[in-house]
């Protein structure tokens, strides 16, 4: 059996069947390659959505883990409060009366306590509004210094130095914040470009009206001009054929454009994907000497 390879999209192919007319063999190439794309389309913009609210919640935990790393290095002990938010609840055990005395109990001592408590935590915040204003002060004071340029042995530090291990954790999670942000960019405008393309597919009156074929070399088949004969008796077998879409201006006067049936790889690439691409095309830049001016050393020779 005689068959071609039809390339599309983004390095998609197909296989079709060279032993039949022409006429069919087009409908059959452009409703199976535009219907293939729109479920490709679909199925990405999908995928991306769900990829990013997964993403979009890693960001809110990092943020979260950030904070916390931050308050550590500012030295703000939030064990102590984890501890303060706990129920303090016990576990009682014994007859109806021991409970309801225990109530009782409670009920009587509530009132008094509430007074006491009352100004403990007026205290207890006093103090750690006090100590908040040190550390603000502490802060704007170390800041002024390091503008003014003043050097660590003529002034004393008003802040400890961080811990080593801190400032790595906090390297790490400010590095794994700025990767999902950026992230999350990637995946928004990757859900725009699939929406967009894919109403190019959606339906089949949005299909290209006028294909063709052209080989690895270039050359355009002409098709439509030979619907009448078989396939197999015009194309070579197990070629590689991309589907292009022909267009004509409204009078017919000028030339014939014709492109090829593609999509974006943005559509189709992962996030690693998509990276490794934007790093390649970074790459192909050319490089600059001093003076922002091109670098005479990466141009090749005029022939």
């Amino acid at each position: 059996m005689s068959f071609i390879v039809v390339k599309y999209g983004f390095n998609h192919k197909m296989l079709f069947g060279t032993n039949c007319m022409f006429a069919p063999l087009i409908d059959s190439i452009r409703d199976s390659v535009c219907k293939n794309l729109a479920d490709i389309l679909t199925a990405k913009n999908t995928e991306f959505q769900k990829k990013l609210k997964e993403v979009t919640a890693t960001l809110g935990n990092e943020k979260q883990a950030l904070e916390k790393v931050k308050r550590q290095i500012a030295g703000i002990d939030d064990s102590k409060d984890d501890e303060a938010n706990k129920d303090d609840k016990t576990d009682l055990k014994g007859t109806k009366k021991d409970r309801k005395t225990i109530k009782s109990l409670k009920k009587d001592t509530k009132k008094e306590q509430k007074k006491d408590t009352k100004k403990e935590e007026k205290k207890e915040e006093e103090k750690k509004e006090e100590k908040k204003e040190e550390k603000k002060e502490l802060k704007k004071e170390a800041k002024k210094e390091v503008k003014k340029g003043g050097k660590k042995e003529d002034k004393k530090s008003t802040e400890p130095p961080i811990d080593p291990e801190l400032e790595a954790k906090l390297n790490e999670v400010t590095a794994k914040v700025e990767k999902c942000e950026s992230d999350i960019e990637l995946l928004k405008q990757k859900i725009k470009i699939t929406k967009e393309t894919s109403k190019r597919f959606a339906k089949p009156e949005n299909y290209p009206k006028v294909i063709d074929l052209v080989d690895e070399n270039g050359e355009r088949k002409y098709i439509k001009t030979k619907k009448d004969i078989y396939a197999n008796t015009y194309l070579a077998d197990k070629a590689g054929y991309y589907v292009v879409e022909v267009t004509v201006s409204e009078d017919g006067k000028d030339a014939e454009e014709v492109k090829r049936v593609e999509i974006d790889g943005m559509c189709v690439r992962n996030l690693e994907e998509e990276r490794a691409a934007m790093e390649e095309e970074a790459n192909k830049l050319p490089e600059k000497g001093k003076g922002g001016k091109a670098n005479p050393a990466a141009k090749g020779k005029k022939k």
